[in-house]
């Protein structure tokens, strides 16, 4: 009889005992059974404990932190306490379809020497419309593609459990909101082989709840990441994208009305390439004045994403 591989599932959780026991459910029913699921409980004030104790199964192990961690730290914290030779990550307010782990797993059986396997996932906004985002580019050329984009999430990733030795060196816990990203630039100066899934397995719950729906707090982190890669993302990618990068960030103060902090990021981005159109373009309408250039930007970007 063939013994199937363990797969460790982690889930940090903080404060989320009214979901979370629908998200422990989801991937306790998942087809795959050799698991172990690992939540990690972040210093909860809530009757979080009392919900997994509530749900009698064997798979689940528990792990309280003596004090907040933050989501990286219990990510960490989940990994060392694992025993799977996969481990999978997995929020308390997102889903899988119940085939998830399955079809990672049939990825790796049929390439034994992958690190990661990508699946696509959709993302679900605050309207309850649903958007499929494609990774079969970061299959094909992950680091660059990641420093170009910040695309897989976690919970769209199964990881061989090597690829993950020294985890703390990974996680970086300045990052956060966007600590995904920051994960996988810093795990792609590793050389993993990745695998390629195109089931959209995994739903990206969006909510006010979101740690990204944090705009200030999203800038920032976005800020630090950027800085703190910079020199790759140069050597990679070239100067026009870190530009693109620091344009990113001034859209996100667009929607903080900060346009101070608009026109220095905005400035940053062309003195990252200060030949490019589009860096030439927005420092002129910003110069007919902030509100006014701003306009006929926001404008520009409606137009074409209508035309798409």
């Amino acid at each position: 009889m063939t013994i199937e591989p363990l797969v460790s599932v982690v889930i940090p959780t903080y404060n989320r005992s009214s979901i979370l026991y629908n998200t422990i459910k989801n991937v306790l029913n998942q087809t795959w059974e050799n698991m172990q699921l690992i939540i990690v409980d972040d210093y909860s004030s809530d009757d979080t404990k009392i919900t997994i104790q509530s749900i009698n199964d064997s798979r689940i192990k528990y792990k309280r932190t003596d004090r907040n961690l933050g989501c990286t730290g219990a990510r960490s914290l989940g990994v060392k306490s694992s025993k799977g030779e996969f481990i999978a990550f997995l929020d308390d307010d997102d889903d899988w379809d119940k085939d998830y782990l399955n079809n990672q797993i049939q990825v790796f059986k049929e390439n034994p020497s992958l690190d990661l396997v990508i699946c696509n996932y959709e993302l679900k906004n605050l309207k309850g419309e649903n958007r499929t985002h494609n990774m079969a580019p970061f299959a094909r050329d992950f680091k660059r593609m990641v420093h170009r984009n910040s695309g897989p999430f976690f919970q769209c990733c199964m990881f061989k459990r090597e690829i993950l030795n020294g985890i703390e060196k990974l996680l970086d816990d300045s990052a956060i909101p966007s600590e995904d990203w920051d994960f996988f630039l810093n795990l792609s100066l590793r050389n993993p082989t990745i695998g390629y899934s195109p089931q959209s397995a995994f739903v990206w719950n969006y909510s006010l709840s979101s740690q990204s729906a944090n705009l200030l707090s999203e800038a920032k982190s976005l800020n630090y990441i950027i800085n703190k890669h910079k020199e790759s993302i140069i050597q990679l990618c070239g100067r026009i994208v870190l530009s693109d990068h620091f344009r990113r960030i001034a859209r996100l103060y667009e929607r903080l009305n900060d346009f101070q902090t608009v026109n220095f990021f905005y400035k940053k981005a062309f003195f990252s390439a200060p030949w490019w159109w589009k860096n030439i373009l927005y420092i002129i309408l910003l110069a007919l004045g902030s509100k006014f250039g701003l306009q006929i930007i926001s404008s520009g970007r409606k137009l074409r994403n209508n035309n798409e």
